[in-house]
């Protein structure tokens, strides 16, 4: 694990980490992920979202900034 804390997206505080896992079955190497998850009490719903690939942690870092001003319902 490279990171895991608290963040906010749309007013909802989030849960999110940046791991490192394989790639899987016929793909070698490694991949960076950012994993984020939520409960929505307006809507009673959990709200997961991964974003991965061959990017920078930083990268990921902005994906997880911009997040705050996504619209959940």
């Amino acid at each position: 694990m490279l990171d895991e804390g608290w963040a906010m997206c749309n007013g909802h505080e989030a849960r999110y980490r940046i791991v490192r896992r394989g790639r899987g079955f016929l793909m070698r190497g490694e991949e960076q992920i950012l994993a984020v998850a939520f409960r929505c009490p307006v809507t009673q719903r959990g709200v997961a979202v991964e974003i991965g690939g061959a990017c920078a942690e930083g990268e990921l870092r902005r994906f997880l900034a911009a997040m705050a001003g996504l619209e959940c319902h």
